[in-house]
């Protein structure tokens, strides 16, 4: 539409993440989508301007197509860039367990009273924290946080084993990942993920190593 042309465009997609695992894993499938017909068409939008027409699809989808560290404010697509020497070791790991988008967002708000201010969430000294630890280069796992693991955690018994699991495997930090029930931990080294991956396969878990970019 953007564009004024008509065309029919097949994509086939195979999908290696679980789904309803609070790992973006439908918004990265728009956001690639998006930058891979921008391709096809010899690069009419730039990145920013695909970000901000992705924000019609999802809040997330702006992020995905970046695809760099960065502060997601408003409903999360205003984008403050964080440049990072850091490059994380982590471990993402998921039980047969799924938590759908709606159900997470539904007991989000029923935890935390529909967010009118009577019961604290992260608070602004630990966002900037974070955004410190970034742009440095160390300390990120000290002040990470995720407010659904109050509202997910009590339903998903395997998700909250698992963030046990991984500090007995030597991970520094462990959190679910957006509305759940993966998680996933970050450990010092490529070898020491690599072992708590084999660890948790062991276990009957699924388990990826990845390394951030």
């Amino acid at each position: 539409d953007r564009l004024g042309k008509c065309a029919t465009v097949q994509i086939n997609i195979y999908k290696r993440i679980p789904v309803a695992a609070g790992l973006a894993g439908g918004s990265t499938d728009a956001a690639a989508v998006l930058r891979a017909m921008n391709k096809i068409w010899h690069k009419p939008f730039s990145i920013s301007a695909l970000a901000r027409m992705s924000a019609e699809l999802g809040s997330d989808v702006p992020y995905c197509v970046i695809g760099k560290s960065a502060l997601c404010e408003g409903r999360g697509e205003v984008m403050t860039p964080i440049p990072t020497p850091l490059r994380l070791h982590t471990v993402v790991a998921i039980a047969r367990e799924r938590v759908s988008t709606p159900e997470a967002y539904s007991a989000l708000d029923a935890a935390y009273s529909d967010f009118d201010g009577s019961i604290q969430t992260g608070g602004d000294e630990r966002y900037a924290k974070i955004c410190a630890a970034l742009a440095g280069g160390s300390g990120v796992d000290k002040g990470l946080f995720n407010v659904f693991e109050k509202a997910v955690l009590p339903r998903c018994g395997g998700a909250a084993a698992i963030k046990v699991r991984m500090a007995e495997l030597g991970a520094s930090a462990a959190l679910m990942s957006g509305s759940g029930p993966s998680v996933f931990g970050v450990f010092d080294s490529a070898e020491a993920a690599r072992d708590a991956e084999t660890a948790l396969r062991s276990e009957g878990y699924g388990a990826w190593y990845a390394q951030s970019v």
